[in-house]
């Protein structure tokens, strides 16, 4: 209600022409929120809408029955009035130009208030340029600049003589009024810091129609910063103004948000898109202690989790999960314990966030986890309360706006302090946020790390795996982890019990191989782990950290085994057949595999573990890694690393062939990091927030395969590294055209060609 009457205003002064003739008074800022409030109070609702309408509506009679045609024809009140507003505003500049001076001052008195309200702003700014050009055009020239100062100028009588004086001293009037506005902001300004609210309050009512102007800025914005808290009907005025909410306090802005999750969505989403390890702290200036923005902010990071495009769970989407989790804890180390105790969360992601820092996951915290989940047993899978449990993803899109506002921590209705709400919890969306705490890739890795750790301690003690109820708790949480994204796009997600291929046949293979490569013996074929491969991601994540482990023992036996089970499974599950969708859940794998063959290759007192006519290099290089360029851009990176450290055992043309192909395959991941470059610059966050310190990422042992929380950890040392080029890459291609003789056009037609495109 923030112009209530504003359009009635200007529609008079538009019929009124030169005469301008004063309208009823308008009922503006506190003035029409008090107006509204009290007329809803007082009176019959519909009496109250008709009264409301009738003071703030179009006041000529005869639009009454036109509103009501509009009404049935489905336009809104709104949108008739900004239409009949942009028309008169039209009809009333046109007629600016043929008023004369006393018109043309009238309009200017009748129209300043508005001056910021950019839907009025250009009334008086013509209405001032119009009366200053036809004084000028309509007086001798000396009695136009009096006439002008005279209008427009101080109005104390008192002011005449020092003016005069500072005239024959060379002062202009420009400057001497210039300086005199200065020394009463001032003066106002240090008065602003003893003022009481409705003080406050009503200066607030007088600057507020002069926030748009830079001059007189800094009176309203000094009361907002005071006044607590805003009235709603100033706070509505502010979101339309990008420029204007950059200068708001910070304090406002989070008022603004609290009121309008649009935008607050608008203004975290480059932060959330752009996600690095300062993220989460650039986010809690935005929060503050506001729980309605932690709840937005928590949504639209759940929200682009599960609508995201890519259908596998890519480095872009694990990345919201860290976000969600270290958004959380950075609020909880800020001394946010109030706002950190209403997400149902806070205690599961606490725990995990200890068992980070410790590096490990005990009997005790582990139970902890498990107390937790303890709510969610012994019930049928946990839908969305929007639709059917079974419906497909396009139809959980159809659904997802409703079920987006409703949260497990409070009710809108109690949050904004409606009588008789309840906060009743949400367990689909609770157990849902619970998944993506555990998708978190570092408490991903940690989990499948305890899942190992769990199977060789079976085997060490003699006993079968299944019957090891930490390890059917953990087999539980990796489920309900990679499997919480597809449950929330199908609107169903579920804690299920653990899988009985993965504790009757993963396990029981695993620590067959376990107990091989203890005896130093060969071991059987894999056959029966291939369908569970490609059919079951969790299965895949413990068998990929398996691998890796094997490959840090320099257990060649056991990796090349397993790794060539992997590669052949006969879906798109599997590593060799895998299309183009399913490739970026592989990024993390890649790059940690390609990471331990170069360790492999060049590491201290381990050169020639590997050789590149093993076939342990031919099945991970020649079958899985070069595929996988394209997953990422690090991945990329990281096997031309692993390329590079082996050149010198690969003949040239094989090596020029090799890079053929990962430049061949990697041509979507190259655009999509130039594409990804160009929406973080188009999409900067508000520079607000870009001071903010760097926050410390996990350590390496707790990075998910080689991924951190905001992406892959960097390994060499060279600088020349650094210039990676618009496609993140080109600058270690380079080193091979630098570092490989013989590698020229003729032999590597397809590197020298991209080198040379630029």
């Amino acid at each position: 209600m923030a112009t209530l009457g504003v359009e009635a205003s200007v529609a008079s002064g538009a019929q009124s022409g030169a005469d301008c003739s004063e309208p009823p008074p308008p009922l503006v800022g506190q003035a029409g929120q008090e107006f509204v409030q009290n007329t809803l109070s007082t009176h019959d609702p519909l009496e109250a809408i008709a009264e409301i309408q009738r003071r703030g509506g179009l006041p000529d009679p005869r639009c009454a029955p036109l509103l009501g045609l509009l009404d049935q024809l489905g336009v809104s009140r709104s949108e008739a009035c900004r239409h009949v507003l942009q028309s008169a505003m039209r009809d009333l500049l046109a007629r600016v130009e043929s008023m004369g001076p006393d018109a043309l001052l009238g309009l200017l008195e009748l129209s300043f208030p508005f001056v910021g309200l950019a839907e009025l702003r250009a009334v008086p700014l013509a209405a001032g340029q119009e009366f200053v050009q036809n004084t000028l055009s309509t007086h001798d020239p000396l009695e136009a600049i009096a006439e002008i100062q005279r209008r427009g100028g101080l109005p104390d009588p008192r002011c005449a003589p020092l003016l005069g004086l500072l005239d024959q001293l060379g002062v202009s009037r420009s400057e001497a009024c210039r300086h005199v506005l200065q020394s009463a902001m001032r003066d106002l300004l240090a008065r602003v810091e003893s003022m009481g609210p409705d003080a406050l309050l009503g200066l607030l009512e007088l600057s507020f129609p002069f926030v748009g102007l830079a001059e007189l800025r800094a009176v309203p914005l000094a009361v907002l910063d005071r006044l607590h808290p805003v009235p709603a009907s100033f706070l509505k005025q502010l979101t339309a103004d990008g420029a204007l909410f950059r200068e708001l306090p910070l304090g406002v802005q989070r008022q603004v948000w609290d009121l309008d999750r649009k935008l607050l969505q608008a203004h975290a989403l480059p932060l959330v898109l752009g996600y690095a390890h300062e993220t989460a702290t650039r986010l809690t200036r935005m929060v503050g202690g506001g729980r309605q923005i932690y709840r937005g902010l928590a949504e639209l990071c759940a929200a682009r989790f599960r609508d995201g495009d890519a259908l596998y769970v890519g480095v872009p989407e694990a990345a919201l999960c860290t976000l969600r989790s270290q958004l959380l804890m950075a609020l909880h180390d800020l001394g946010q314990a109030e706002l950190c105790s209403r997400d149902p969360c806070h205690k599961l992601a606490w725990t995990l966030d200890a068992c980070l820092m410790d590096k490990r996951l005990d009997s005790r915290r582990l139970q902890e986890i498990g107390n937790f989940f303890v709510r969610f047993e012994d019930h049928a899978p946990f839908a969305a309360r929007a639709g059917s449990s079974r419906r497909g993803h396009r139809g959980a899109q159809q659904q997802r706006s409703q079920r987006s506002g409703s949260r497990a921590w409070e009710d809108d209705a109690e949050s904004s302090g409606a009588p008789g709400a309840s906060a009743a919890l949400d367990p689909f969306q609770e157990l849902g946020d619970a998944g993506m705490v555990l998708r978190d890739p570092s408490t991903l890795h940690l989990i499948v790390h305890n899942i190992l750790q769990h199977v060789s301690a079976a085997v060490e003690e003699e006993r079968q795996p299944k019957d090891d109820a930490e390890l059917v708790l953990l087999t539980r949480l990796l489920q309900l982890a990679v499997g919480c994204r597809a449950g929330l796009r199908q609107g169903r997600v579920v804690y299920a019990e653990a899988s009985p291929e993965i504790m009757t046949t993963l396990y029981p293979t695993l620590a067959n191989l376990m107990l091989e490569a203890a005896l130093q013996t060969e071991a059987a074929a894999l056959e029966t782990l291939t369908p569970l491969l490609s059919r079951s991601e969790a299965v895949r994540k413990v068998a990929q950290m398996f691998l890796l482990e094997r490959l840090e023992e320099r257990d060649l036996l056991t990796a090349t085994l397993l790794l060539q089970t992997m590669a052949s499974a006969s879906v798109a599950g599997a590593m060799e057949t895998m299309t183009d969708k399913s490739i970026p859940e592989f990024a993390p794998f890649g790059f940690s595999l390609a990471r331990q063959l170069t360790i492999l290759l060049t590491g201290t007192g381990m050169e020639g573990a590997v050789k590149v006519e093993d076939g342990i290099w031919q099945l991970a290089v020649d079958r899985v890694l070069v595929k996988l360029v394209d997953s990422e851009t690090a991945v990329h990176e990281e096997v031309l690393r692993l390329l590079l450290a082996a050149s010198s055992q690969i003949p040239l043309l094989p090596l020029a062939n090799y890079l053929h192909h990962t430049l061949s395959n990697s041509r979507k991941s190259r655009k999509r990091f130039k594409k990804r470059k160009l929406v973080s610059l188009e999409l900067e966050p508000w520079s607000e927030y870009a001071g903010a310190a760097s926050e410390p990422a996990y350590s390496d042992g707790y990075a998910s395969a080689g991924y951190t929380s905001a992406g892959y950890a960097s390994q060499g040392d060279d600088t020349e590294m650094g210039s990676r080029g618009a496609d993140g890459i080109r600058a270690t291609y380079v080193l091979f055209a630098q570092r490989v003789p013989g590698l020229n056009a003729t032999t590597a037609p397809t590197l020298h060609a991209y080198l040379e495109a630029g």
